[in-house]
């Protein structure tokens, strides 16, 4: 599920991982020293379903929240394995299945400004917006370099992305801002010791 690389925040959400799945996982993070959930009410779910732009039939209830705040332990959970190159451990692989289990697809023959297409019709019978991201995940999980997958260099920082970047050398959630940060301080230490 791509998102707009061109946005960083959106709706006052972060979305620095790169796919459905990590922007999931980034919606705790520690913010000043304190940790903050994105997505703690069903509101705020909403919100970040709707910034997401996941192609849910109606807003999340507050199963699909459950679900989905469920889906997120268990891969932030995993992350740190995953891009060590391990296999993904048996409960995300069991959560992510149960969340699949709900979400379905067919295919339907659409024809747009005379062009036709073949695109698939979802339907959902358990928690729409868990299903998609857990969807991504596993389809990420099928295809992904571990190498890749890393945490934000910031000490301070708990962010996850995927480096899509040819050359494999990504080290910041946010150049914006974690890159921005550790350079002003690498500066300002070099300034100070002259």
């Amino acid at each position: 599920m791509a998102q707009d690389a061109g946005s960083e925040w959106r709706d006052g959400l972060p979305f620095f991982g790169g796919s459905a799945w990590l922007d999931l996982v980034n919606t705790t993070a520690v913010v000043d020293g304190a940790p903050v959930d994105f997505i703690a009410g069903l509101d705020d779910f909403r919100r970040w379903v709707k910034a997401a732009a996941l192609p849910v039939p109606s807003p999340p209830d507050e199963a699909d929240h459950q679900a989905a705040l469920a889906l997120r332990q268990r891969l932030r959970e995993a992350a740190p394995s995953l891009s060590a190159g391990g296999a993904p451990p048996a409960p995300l692989v069991e959560t992510l299945n149960g969340a699949l289990a709900g979400l379905s697809a067919s295919p339907r023959l659409e024809v747009r400004d005379g062009a036709a297409a073949l695109r698939d019709r979802l339907a959902f019978s358990g928690p729409p917006a868990t299903a998609l991201v857990a969807e991504d995940a596993a389809r990420f999980l099928c295809e992904y370099e571990p190498a890749r997958l890393r945490g934000c260099a910031s000490p301070t920082c708990t962010m996850v992305f995927y480096d899509r970047g040819r050359n494999n050398t990504r080290r910041w959630c946010s150049m914006s801002i974690c890159g921005n940060r550790e350079k002003v301080a690498a500066y300002r230490a070099r300034k100070a010791g002259r």
